[in-house]
């Protein structure tokens, strides 16, 4: 009898040592903008995460199809897809002007008058309500977000749901300072377009100080501002700031790695995750290697 009892137990350890708890999440993930690759890079999560069980949803618009619509439907097979009208449509220069930013350096004028861009598009979304109530009936658990858009913020406040952001870059200071909390000190952190390496003389660090300055008020006061004015607008979370809204995310990922990034203390919330979305490369055919 007592050899029967340990039987059973034994092959009650051996059954939840072999049978894994089985953890299935509801994920959204915003792409942003359908421009250059960034969908191609923020999907990517999708498609890993879909591989492990989750339920992956993505939210597009139709200006995606023009860009991408055979990846798009290669994805349906693992992956949903949620879509709404963009807010482009109407805009046709404004979505050029945004498109022609990811592949060139615009200027000063130029990139408010996209931040504007992006700004509009957003609010197309918040009003399509009846993307909104499918989305709050998905009850979803997590939100993967890209942050090329700082829109994203809106939609999230919107929803209501944790978020992770990625950012395919790596991190920028005084952006990714202000909107995800971060830290950049400007004493060996060279600002954006200063041409400053991390060494730098103290006259350089004083100019590359106001730089940081100037960026960051800038970047609070003119480009957050029609992100901040359509907050207001909709009643979005108004108990908490913008930069709050986006600074609340549970992890900021960077599609870079700290190899390629200067000497500077990172948030443990930041993490670098350079060459996850990358593919598993396969073998050139023998026909390529003759046209090579």
């Amino acid at each position: 009898m007592a050899a029967c009892v340990n039987s059973r137990w034994i092959g009650a350890i051996v059954i939840a040592c072999v049978i894994c708890p089985v953890l299935c999440s509801n994920i959204l993930i915003l792409p942003g903008s359908p421009l250059g690759n960034l969908y191609i890079t923020v999907s990517r999560f999708g498609e890993l995460l879909a591989t492990r069980g989750h339920n992956v949803t993505v939210l597009i618009n139709d200006l995606y199809y023009q860009r991408f619509a055979g990846l798009i439907k290669q994805q349906r097979t693992f992956m949903n897809f949620e879509e709404y009208k963009s807010g482009f449509n109407e805009f046709p220069d404004a979505y050029n002007l945004v498109t022609k930013s990811a592949h060139t350096a615009p200027s000063i004028f130029e990139t408010l008058r996209v931040f504007d861009a992006l700004a509009d598009e957003t609010e197309a979304f918040i009003q399509d309500s009846n993307t909104i109530e499918r989305l709050n009936a998905s009850n979803f658990d997590l939100i993967l977000a890209n942050v090329f858009n700082p829109g994203y913020a809106l939609i999230v406040g919107t929803l209501r749901v944790p978020f992770v952001v990625i950012s395919t870059t790596r991190a920028l200071p005084v952006v990714d300072d202000l909107l995800h909390g971060l830290t950049s000190n400007p004493a060996y952190v060279p600002a954006v377009l200063t041409g400053y390496s991390d060494v730098m003389t103290f006259p350089q660090r004083l100019s590359n100080t106001f730089v940081y300055l100037v960026s960051a008020a800038m970047f609070e006061f003119v480009v957050l501002k029609p992100f901040k004015s359509i907050q207001q607008r909709y009643n979005i979370r108004p108990e908490i700031s913008y930069r709050s809204l986006g600074g609340n995310s549970e992890l900021v990922l960077f599609c870079s790695d700290f190899a390629f990034d200067y000497p500077r203390p990172m948030m443990p919330h930041a993490i670098y995750i350079g060459s996850l979305t990358a593919r598993t490369p396969y073998p050139l055919s023998q026909v390529s290697y003759v046209k090579m």
